[in-house]
């Protein structure tokens, strides 16, 4: 039923490694890197030709869990992503994704599709921009919850649609390859909420900041460049760059995809990120500058595990006493970090036992939290 062509590092038309060995992680690797990574059950399920060949991938609770291969591809050509998928029972989604394009597209598995033991081959279509290493990713979906997906038969063409697959063979020895971008999220999961100037992960296209230009109002969420820092180059693109040009944050998003972003409706209250058409820096890194007075950004989530650990790079203004941020439920408030008593760049790690709402004030730096 499904034609095989055996090769060393690739089938002839299969340009992937590994089609059918998804615990190889040589050329498959897990993300993220801790406790959070797939696991994956090798041969443990029926194959779409009645073997045991398949495997079942199990996706923690992580939108960025994923199993990912990294592929040298040509410029300006246009790729078919394939894989043969199965949900355990019912029906479970899960993304294929261009990591290096940002790009993805969420699939459906059942366990009635059309192929042989009711699987069902799913594609994805892209065009590369330039020639070079590009990221192709089995992924959870974006919801962030614990699933089982049985996969077989992965592969990579040339051209619009999928061809007749063919088997790749693994990679002999060697070590996996380093990702293009490895952010605190590829290494660590179960982050309830995570705001920073720098990348979460690699694996999801997020925005960093919401930004009011003081020109006209108007607002603009910025994200990151290539290199995972923020895009200061769009930022000042939408802000300006005259010695009036200043840019306010609005939201200062969670990029662990609960949603608990950080936000502040009132104009005169919300923190800098541009002055006077400059981007503000922290040693020599794109940072919030809040005035120390009343500027602040909140988050109000929901916690009911604890104790919960919190950490936070910052810089404080000797000139200023205040708090960097505190943590209060109806009941208690916990301050932290009194620019009085510590003048530096730091960091702070802070075990807490209760909490609802989290404020920012007081200055942070784009280092990852």
């Amino acid at each position: 039923m499904y034609r095989y062509v055996m090769g060393s590092g690739g089938g002839l038309g299969n340009l992937l490694k590994a089609s059918e060995e998804f615990q190889q992680t040589v050329d498959w690797v897990r993300y993220p890197t801790n406790s959070e990574t797939p696991t994956v059950n090798a041969d443990s399920r029926p194959d779409p030709n009645g073997g045991t060949t398949a495997d079942q991938v199990d996706y923690t609770a992580n939108t960025s869990a994923r199993l990912q291969q990294t592929i040298t591809l040509s410029a300006s050509t246009q790729y078919t992503f394939s894989v043969y998928a199965r949900a355990v029972s019912g029906t479970v989604d899960f993304r294929m994704r261009n990591v290096t394009l940002k790009d993805s597209e969420v699939k459906t598995a059942t366990t009635t599709g059309p192929d042989g033991g009711g699987f069902t081959r799913f594609t994805y279509t892209f065009t590369t921009t330039t020639a070079g290493s590009y990221e192709l990713a089995l992924q959870n979906d974006t919801n962030a919850t614990a699933k089982d997906v049985i996969f077989w038969g992965a592969m990579l063409n040339q051209g619009g649609t999928a061809l007749d697959y063919e088997y790749a063979a693994p990679t002999t020895g060697g070590s996996a390859p380093a990702p293009a971008y490895a952010g605190f999220g590829d290494a660590f999961g179960g982050v309830t909420a995570y705001y920073s100037l720098r990348q979460f992960t690699e694996a999801e296209t997020l925005n960093a900041i919401r930004v009011r230009r003081s020109s006209d109002d108007t607002e603009q969420d910025i994200g990151f460049d290539s290199n995972g820092d923020l895009d200061s180059t769009a930022l000042l693109a939408f802000v300006g760059t005259g010695g009036t040009d200043n840019g306010y944050v609005t939201t200062f998003y969670d990029q662990s995809g609960n949603g608990n972003n950080a936000t502040n409706s009132t104009e005169s209250e919300q923190p800098l990120v541009v002055s006077g058409g400059s981007v503000i820096t922290e040693n020599g890194k794109a940072a919030l500058d809040f005035d120390g007075v009343d500027d602040y950004v909140k988050a109000s989530i929901s916690i009911t595990d604890y104790p919960v650990t919190n950490a936070i790079v910052q810089a404080n203004d000797p000139t200023n006493s205040g708090y960097a941020w505190s943590l209060n439920n109806d009941t208690q408030s916990t301050q932290y970090y009194s620019n009085s008593d510590y003048s530096s760049s730091s960091i702070a790690f802070h075990t807490i036992r209760n909490s609802a709402s989290v404020f920012f004030s007081q200055s942070w730096t784009d280092d990852d939290q």
